[in-house]
């Protein structure tokens, strides 16, 4: 076998095997993804808080703490649990509060942030009598103008699958109890 037929050889079973490799690797591997516990993205939350917010005209003020962070299997909406003081009239009136919201990645950034929020749920032990309704009414705005500029999560430019993921992320999800950055998707 003449030199050159023999490199030629080599380098066909070299890219075969690559080829096999590649496909083997995407049967078994459909997706290169990032995942986030809960807990790891409660850690984050919890640095954020505690939160001071005021309605338009400061009719209202909130005083927002004590996030818990719930992620919802089969679902793309995070929940969130707070603990909550309403300032209205001169007094302040504490309470819970819960809304649930989507994922929004944006890679000028590389950063993770909670949009779309609705509140689910709101109790200030009846005390509010009619800021109540308007907590419900403008609640929802307020809460998403206050978390709209606060990242969940940051990528960090130091972590090399960090780094190419602020580049390459295709879709963020919540699957099985964890947010999943997908940076491949399957065919």
């Amino acid at each position: 076998m003449s030199p050159l037929l023999k490199r030629f050889s080599i380098a066909c079973a070299l890219v075969s095997l690559c080829a096999v490799g590649w496909f083997t690797y995407r049967h078994f591997n459909p997706e290169l993804a990032i995942e986030f516990t809960q807990a790891e993205l409660q850690a984050k939350l919890a640095e954020k808080f505690p939160l001071q917010k005021c309605a338009p005209l400061q009719l209202a003020c909130f005083d927002v703490r004590e996030p818990k962070l719930t992620l919802a299997e089969g679902s793309d909406r995070l929940q969130v649990a707070l603990a909550i003081a309403v300032k209205a009239g001169g007094r302040e009136y504490p309470g819970r509060a819960a809304f649930n919201s989507k994922l929004r990645y944006s890679r000028d950034d590389g950063a993770v942030y909670l949009d779309d929020v609705q509140i689910t749920e709101f109790d200030a032990g009846g005390k509010l009598g009619e800021f109540e309704a308007m907590v419900k009414s403008y609640g929802s705005g307020v809460i998403s103008t206050a978390l709209r500029a606060t990242p969940v999560y940051t990528l960090k430019n130091d972590a090399t699958k960090e780094a190419l993921a602020k580049l390459a992320i295709r879709d963020i999800r919540v699957a099985n109890g964890k947010v999943r950055v997908v940076l491949l998707e399957p065919n």
